[in-house]
Formats: C-alpha cells, sequence, structure tokens
C-alpha cells in the first residue's frame, strides 16, 4: 500500500506572488497558501480577485503586475498565466530580481526559452519551469527502477495523454499537454532524442491541432511515442516503460495504484520472440500531492539558493524537442534531424571542448572548463570554475569541488572525492580497486578515496586507494603512496614517505620538526606548531579555549556538509525511505569494512542485538551471559525476549568480560555469550570463542562502540556468530539518528535476519515467523555512506588524541597519582569513549563542568543493581570490579576535530583540581 504523508506549513518559507489565478492557477494559489509562503496573488480579472479574497483573506490582491514587481516582500513570482505571456512576464521579474517558477512551456520558442536562461544566470536569480511530473512520487520511483536496472534494458516508452476536457484556442492540443509528457521522457532517460517526427489533425478548430503523434528516436536506440487529444471519450494519462526485463506502466489517471510492475518479457524460441507473460505488481511509494511538492521544492531553491530539478534549462531542452516535433507537424511528417547542439544541448554557464563527452545527468558547475577529449561519466559531480585539462576521464559518481585543475591524462575513478582547490598533475593516477585481476569482477570492492582540500598531487605520483590525503597535503612527482597523509605533509619517493611540511601558499616550511617546535613559511610569513599528536597547525589559528565540549557534532557536519547534503536530497528526491538501494549499499559497504560476509541493516543498536537474539531462536528458559558493566541495552535486548541474563565480571584494566569469569557462568541452560567491546577495544575474543566452540554456543558481539577495532587482525563483528552495531549520532560512525547494523558470516542466519527485520514476511504480506520492524531508514543509509568514507580517517584522529592525554597525564606527577589513562591492551583501539579511572571522581566531573569542560560517566550504576532487574538475584557486591568502575571512570572529549589547544585546556584542567 503507498503511505500518505501530509504537508505542512512552514512559516519560515520564502513570501511568493502567484501571476494569474485562472483554470491552473488556482492550484499554486491553494499550495503555497497552505505552504505558508502566498503573500499576493495577481490577475487581471476583478471576479477572480474578489473570489480569492473571499477564500484566502489574508492575502493580498492586485491587478497590477508593476506591483508585484516594485514589493521588495515578495522574492518568488509564480506564473501561471496563459503560455503566450510566459516570456514577457518572466523576464520582467527575473529582471526585478525576483525567483521565478513559470508554468509550462517555458516560452513559445526556443529562442525565448534561452533569453530567460541567459536573464536568470546574469541576474543569478533561480529560474524554474512548472513541469509537475518531475515531482509526481510515482514517477521519481519510476526513475529509480529504471535507473537500478529492475526493467533491463529499456526498449521503448508510450506515452498517452487523452481527455475530452476543455479546448484550447490560444494554444493546440501538442504545446498545451505533450511538455508534461515531454519532459517526464527526458527525465526517466537522462537523453535527448537525437530525431522527431510528428502528425496532427485539425478537427475542432481551423489550424489547432487537437490530436498529434510525436514519435521520439535516441542515440542509443530507445524509441518514444506521445499521443495527445482533446477528443477522447474518457480521461488517460498512461505512460508504459518497456523493458528487456519488464514492463512498468504509470497511470496518472487511475485513482489508486499508480504505478505498476509487469513481469512480461520476450524470450526467443526458434528464431522468433515469444511473450512471456508474468505476474502483476503494485510498486510502492510515499503518496503526497505532486504540485505541493514542486510548490515546496520551489520555495526550498529560494531558501538555499540551490538549482531545481526542473531548471530553466531543463525546461529549455524540452522546450527545443516540443519545437522540433511542431515543425515536423507542419511540414507534414517530415522527418527532422537537428544538429545534436540545437536540439539536445541545453544554454550552458561551462564550456565543454567539442571533442570531449559529458555523459546525462552530470553536473558541471559554472566557469569550469573541460579540454580535448575528455570524458565525464554519469551521476559524476564537477564544482564552479574547474580546469579538467585534455584527455582526463570522471567517473561515474566521482565528486570534485570547486577550483579543482586536472591536468592532462588522468583518470579519476568511481570512488574518488575531491574537495575544493585539489591539484592533480599529469598522468598522476589513481586506483579505487586494492587488488585487481583482469578476469576478476572486483567493483563491488571499491575502496573510498579523499583529497582534502588544497592538496597537490605531483606529476607520475600514484595513490593507493582506501587513503585520505590530507588538507593542503604535497605529494612529490611520480611518489607512490600507499597511506592516509596527514595535513600540510611533504611526501616524496616509493614508497611515500614525510620528509617535511608545506604552508597553504604551496612552499615548503622551515623549522625543527619535532613536537612543540615552530615552523614558519618564508614565502608568505605564516607561522605553524609542530604538534605533539602529529601534523600541524597554524599558529594564528589557535584563539584562547575557555571551553571543551564532550562532543561537537556540528564541527564534523561542517567538514562534510556537502557530501550529507547531498546524499539526503538523493533520497527526497527518489521519495523511497524505508530499506532503499542505499541500505543494499550500506550493508555491502558495511560488511567489507568489517570482513564478514552479510549485514543487515537495522533500526537501532538495541535493535540489532534484539533481532540477533531472536534469529538465535533464545528465549523464556535460557541463559545469556555478558557483562554487567555495559549499557542497557545489552542487558535489556536478553530480558525482552524472556532469557535469564548471567553477568560475569569485568576486567580491571580493559573494563570489558574477564574470560576466566565466563567459564565459571556456563550452565547447561547457557545458549550464547555476549561479549561488549567497551569503549573501542575488543575483549579477549580467543578465549571466549574456544569456549564457545567447545560448548556449542554462539557468541553475540556486543559492537555497539567498536566499529573498526581490531583483535589480533581481526575486525570487531567478524569473530562471533553475529557482531551488533549502534550508529547512535555520537559514536565514531553515527547517523542522524537511530541506526544499527547486524553482521555475520552465516548465510542461513542472514537471510533469517533479513526476514526478522520486516515483520518475519518472506514474501511480502507472507509472514512466516514472527518478527517485527526493525528496518532501517534510507536517508540514515545514505547519511552513513558518506560518513563511512571518513572513519578509518576520524578513528585515526581520536588515538592520536588518546596518545596526547595519556602521555601528558603520565607526565604529572600530580596526575599519575590520582588518574588512570585507558591502557590499550588490544591491537586496535578506536576510542570511541576516553575513560580514565579517577580520584574524587565526582568532585572532578563539577570541577571541570565549570571549567566549562563536558564529560560523562560511563555508567554510574552497574547493572546487576538497577532496579528493573530481579532484585533477589544480585545484591551489592556481586560483581566487586564493576562496581568500583561504576565510582571511578570518567570519559573526557575525544573527538576528532579536537584541537591542540582544547586538549592541553582539558589536561591543565585536571592538573588545577589534583593541585588545589
Amino acid at each position: 500500500m503507498k503511505r500518505r504523508t501530509k504537508s505542512s506549513p512552514a512559516s519560515d518559507f520564502p513570501n511568493v506572488a502567484v501571476v494569474g489565478a485562472g483554470y491552473w492557477g488556482q492550484n499554486h494559489v491553494r499550495n503555497f497558501h497552505a505552504l505558508g509562503a502566498l503573500r499576493h496573488v495577481c490577475d487581471a480579472d476583478p471576479q477572480t480577485l474578489q473570489l480569492i479574497g473571499s477564500q484566502y483573506p489574508d492575502v493580498g490582491r492586485t491587478e497590477s503586475y508593476q506591483e508585484i514587481l516594485e514589493n521588495r516582500a515578495i522574492q518568488g513570482v509564480v506564473i501561471a498565466s496563459p503560455a503566450a505571456t510566459h516570456f514577457e512576464l518572466a523576464a520582467g521579474a527575473i529582471t526585478a530580481g525576483k525567483d521565478v517558477l513559470v508554468e509550462k512551456p517555458l516560452a513559445l520558442n526556443s529562442r525565448d526559452g534561452e533569453r530567460l536562461v541567459e536573464l536568470a544566470g546574469k541576474h543569478n536569480t533561480i529560474l524554474m519551469v512548472g513541469h509537475i511530473l518531475l515531482y509526481h512520487p510515482a514517477v521519481l520511483r519510476l526513475k529509480e527502477l529504471i535507473h537500478n536496472g529492475d526493467l533491463g534494458r529499456i526498449h521503448y516508452i508510450q506515452s498517452n495523454r487523452l481527455s475530452m476536457g476543455k479546448v484550447r484556442s490560444e494554444e493546440n492540443i501538442l504545446w498545451s499537454f505533450a511538455p508534461h509528457d515531454i519532459s517526464m521522457i527526458l527525465y526517466l532517460l537522462g537523453d535527448s532524442p537525437t530525431e522527431v517526427r510528428a502528425s496532427g489533425y485539425c478537427h475542432l478548430q481551423r489550424d489547432i491541432e487537437d490530436v498529434t503523434i510525436s514519435i521520439l528516436d535516441f542515440s542509443d536506440g530507445v524509441g518514444a511515442h506521445i499521443y495527445v487529444s482533446w477528443m477522447n471519450p474518457f480521461k488517460e494519462h498512461r505512460l508504459v516503460v518497456i523493458g528487456d526485463e519488464k514492463m512498468a506502466v504509470f497511470e496518472d489517471s487511475s485513482a489508486d495504484h499508480k504505478l505498476k510492475l509487469f513481469h512480461h518479457n520476450f524470450q526467443w524460441r526458434g528464431r522468433r520472440p515469444v511473450p512471456v507473460k508474468g505476474p502483476e505488481e503494485r510498486v510502492d511509494y510515499v503518496e503526497a500531492e505532486p504540485l505541493r511538492l514542486e510548490c515546496a521544492h520551489f520555495l526550498e531553491c529560494i531558501k538555499t539558493r540551490s538549482r531545481p530539478r526542473s531548471d530553466g534549462e531543463e525546461g529549455l531542452r524540452t522546450l527545443r524537442v516540443l519545437e522540433r516535433c511542431y515543425e515536423s507537424m507542419k511540414q507534414g511528417s517530415v522527418t527532422l534531424r537537428p544538429s545534436v547542439a540545437a536540439a539536445s544541448e541545453p544554454l550552458k554557464d561551462y564550456f565543454v571542448h567539442e571533442t570531449a563527452v559529458a555523459d546525462e545527468p552530470c553536473h558541471i558547475g559554472k566557469g569550469t572548463k573541460i579540454w580535448h577529449f575528455s570524458h565525464v561519466m554519469k551521476d559524476a559531480r564537477i564544482g564552479e570554475n574547474c580546469n579538467i585539462g585534455q584527455n582526463v576521464v570522471v567517473g561515474r559518481g566521482v565528486r570534485i569541488g570547486a577550483g579543482c585543475k586536472i591536468q592532462n591524462n588522468v583518470s579519476i575513478y568511481e570512488g574518488v572525492t575531491l574537495e575544493d582547490f585539489v591539484f592533480c598533475g599529469p598522468s598522476m593516477v589513481f586506483t579505487n580497486v586494492y587488488n585487481p585481476r583482469s578476469e576478476i569482477p572486483r567493483m563491488k570492492e571499491i575502496r573510498p578515496t579523499l583529497v582534502k582540500r588544497g592538496a597537490t598531487i605531483g606529476a607520475n605520483a600514484t595513490l593507493i586507494c582506501g587513503n585520505t590525503i590530507g588538507q593542503y597535503a604535497f605529494i612529490g612527482a611520480g611518489a607512490v603512496v600507499t597511506g592516509s597523509v596527514e595535513d600540510h605533509a611533504l611526501m616524496v619517493g616509493n614508497p611515500a614517505r614525510r620528509i617535511g611540511w608545506m604552508c597553504r601558499c604551496g612552499n615548503r616550511l622551515h623549522g625543527e620538526d619535532s613536537p612543540g617546535a615552530a615552523l614558519s613559511c618564508a614565502a608568505c610569513s605564516e607561522r605553524y606548531e609542530r604538534l605533539a599528536s602529529g601534523g600541524i597547525a597554524r599558529l594564528d589559528e589557535q584563539a584562547p579555549v575557555t571551553s571543551v565540549p564532550l562532543l561537537d557534532l556540528k564541527a564534523q557536519y561542517r567538514s562534510i556538509k556537502h557530501e550529507v547534503d547531498q546524499a539526503i536530497q538523493e533520497v527526497v528526491d527518489s521519495q523511497y525511505f524505508i530499506m532503499g538501494p542505499a541500505v543494499k549499499a550500506l550493508e555491502d559497504d558495511v560488511a567489507r569494512y568489517c570482513n564478514c560476509g552479510y549485514a543487515a541493516g537495522v533500526s537501532s543498536g538495541t535493535d540489532a542485538l534484539l533481532i540477533s537474539l531472536m534469529a538465535l531462536g533464545i528465549g523464556p528458559g535460557d541463559e545469556v551471559v555478558t557483562s554487567p558493566f555495559t549499557f542497557f541495552a545489552t542487558v535489556g535486548s536478553i530480558l525482552r525476549v524472556g532469557a535469564k541474563v548471567v553477568f560475569a565480571d569485568i576486567e580491571p584494566d580493559t573494563f570489558n568480560i574477564d574470560p576466566s569469569r565466563v567459564a565459571k557462568r556456563i550452565t547447561r541452560k547457557t545458549r550464547a555469550i555476549m561479549p561488549v567491546h567497551l569503549f573501542g577495544q575488543c575483549a579477549d575474543m580467543d578465549p571466549l570463542l574456544a569456549l564457545a566452540a567447545e560448548k556449542g554456543i554462539p557468541i553475540i558481539e556486543d559492537a555497539a562502540q567498536a566499529i573498526g577495532s581490531e583483535y589480533k587482525g581481526r575486525r570487531a563483528g567478524s569473530m562471533g556468530t553475529v557482531g551488533c552495531f549502534s550508529f547512535f549520532p555520537s559514536k565514531n560512525l553515527g547517523a542522524f539518528g537511530d541506526a544499527g547494523m547486524v553482521t555475520t558470516n552465516d548465510p542461513a542466519l542472514a537471510e533469517r535476519l533479513q526476514v526478522l527485520r520486516n515483520q518475519g514476511a518472506q514474501p511480502k504480506y507472507h509472514h512466516k515467523v514472527l518478527g517485527g520492524n526493525f528496518r532501517l531508514d534510507t536517508l540514515q543509509a545514505a547519511v552513513l555512506r558518506v560518513k563511512l568514507k571518513r572513519l578509518d580517517d576520524w578513528s585515526g584522529k581520536r588515538r592520536a588524541n588518546a596518545e596526547f592525554y595519556t602521555s601528558r597525564l603520565r607526565a604529572s606527577k600530580i596526575l599519575r597519582k590520582t588518574v588512570l589513562p585507558p591502557p590499550v591492551i588490544r591491537e586496535r583501539h578506536i576510542f570511541n569513549q576516553y575513560v580514565i579511572r579517577a580520584q574524587n571522581r565526582d568532585g572532578l566531573q563539577a570541577f571541570l563542568k565549570e571549567k566549562g569542560i563536558g564529560t560523562e560517566i560511563y555508567y554510574p550504576k552497574a547493572m546487576h543493581v538497577q532496579e528493573c532487574l530481579d532484585q533477589g538475584q544480585f545484591r551489592q557486591g556481586d560483581f566487586p570490579v564493576s562496581e568500583k568502575a561504576s565510582n571511578e571512570v570518567l570519559a573526557l572529549p575525544i573527538y576528532p576535530e579536537l584541537t591542540e589547544a582544547q586538549k592541553s585546556y582539558v589536561v591543565s584542567a585536571i592538573d588545577a583540581f589534583y593541585r588545589r
């Protein structure tokens, strides 16, 4: 079933005026008023204005368009007047500095359309065209099906728009109806036709066609036809997309179930195609009024100054095809072969050489130049004012920031991201697969590479994939970079090694390369400090510190805002919010990252634990051994399935469960061991795995705080039967809300997890087991995919921050007697928290709060003494190591964006407390 959404007013939207409140304009009036953005209505008919006044008494009304243009409070103008007036009215609004939404068509000829696009660029205003079907949730879902290959290779699209409704005298049926279908077909295929043919018939009025048929041919062999008529006994708005695997039908005139899939195709038997019919499938999508979505999109574009989906260039493409159809029709159905430049190329504010190729859809920013024989692939995004040299390949989905310079013979493969102002020297090499083989497909094993702002990569250098090149780093010519590179580092050789530091201006810094030393640039006189934690920092950027939060998510967001916002917008555009393609992609990414065979996205870390217990069949009468020193979700999930919690005390140094104590708690009722990799350090797994194998019981790794941590070369979540991860916002890998993941190497268990998370249904509406609603939101998956690319870099910075704290705490004679830093016993601690043991812990926390330093106690009360547990089963003193930890632990700020000054402020405040 389709899910209905309800729009709500948004009082912070910009103010708009609707010009033309007649047949279609009244719908714009209704929607913009409902969105809280309608300020004025302009119409030449006094009676229409009187009616508007009775319906919307809070909205201003005028017959004077000039009054609208002179009203500074009006930011956007919506033009819903007859098509013949569109150019003049839109040009006036753009010249007045207003953002414009003009109903289709953009204008009555492409020359006027080009002038409007040029005007909008000159005045830096938004120009959007009312191609409403590009905002229809069913069409967005259909676009997704085509893009994902669900229909197979597309053969043909047929569109019928028929009715016996209002017959116009100022325009024919082609100009009245066909723009909708043309814009939709161009959008679905992401291409413009190379050839058009059209026929028209005038039955009701002389020289005004009331029936037309248009045929479009595309360069890849796809064909389409558009049949529009005012002379049909019933209303039919139907579009059919025919693929070689399935067929899709969008029927806008249907009251319900507007989008369906037909599992029909043709199979060749004896050199003859034979039709094979399959089942019919209703396709789910989020139902909402398309015009409301279109109006809200216009308002959002005004606010954010972003490019509309149906911008002026998209409207111009549609107008050019419409114009060619009209010309063909008037010339007696003569086949036209318009040039690529005239028929399919929008007016550009960037330059692409005639020998270069830019596949649609892609985004090329204003002022960017792409030179001879280069190729920009689909879904690539290049920022403004870039210079792309000769014979450059920009791979599918690649992101290149503003102001980048890519010199000749460079291939930027899928998985590579360049931030602003990156320089790539001639013939330098990016890789995206670590161990390629020609005969073995490995595109699912792509490792992302991030080159940060201002970095320079010299000629013939090679970057091994899966690493991050820090901002303003300098990679020397011919260097082979095999790992991540710090900000400002100067790297040379094979394998590359750091031999110094570089200024932002591109000159080498002078000074001693030792912690605390000052470095200076002879060219621009900027000064830097060599940090004890690694890297350098500009001295003039270090303002006095007066507070340090426990966590600063805003700092992290600022560093990835562009990518996150774009990922969210792609999900919003698709209107696919539950278990969308981004979820499957994230599952593959996490499984690969954790060295596991399978991963199943779920709604939270708690649900990851719960569904794992359910999948293993654990319930009433069963026992699960776990730690008493953990977050409540560990224990709560066991209790929720009706099992009994059995505690084993922790190690005194790592805070993790003690394997020797676990062995003593195993009984014939034990059905699982649930170790917790607390604070980012793995539990001692070898003894636990040996014990589990001996007893034949599974291990559920609670790795909620440990994604990326390692134990003897094995990743958290890959060692037990299942691994459970939380993506709560405060985690090293945090979503924009709740999210979780379960990993496993057992294919049967992976399949059971997928069934359980979706109400136990397989297939839909056929419930084999009792499951739950544990599905992962697509929005969260999209955000997490962006962040996962940065995770190792962030975890590395957390470890560097931890090393700073530990060295400073151990260096102070006072602190050595009062504060115990967390030891690193296992191989790779990722420091989800940096937890010290402190004398007079509560007094220290209060003092740090006065100094503006955020801290947290993980955890002030062990699980066995929580009120909701059976008080007769446990008592104070049962697990003394956990109880002692609860009285002593305190977590300090450890997030990756901490500055040297902030860390020093924290340590100095702790030292000051104990010196009082």
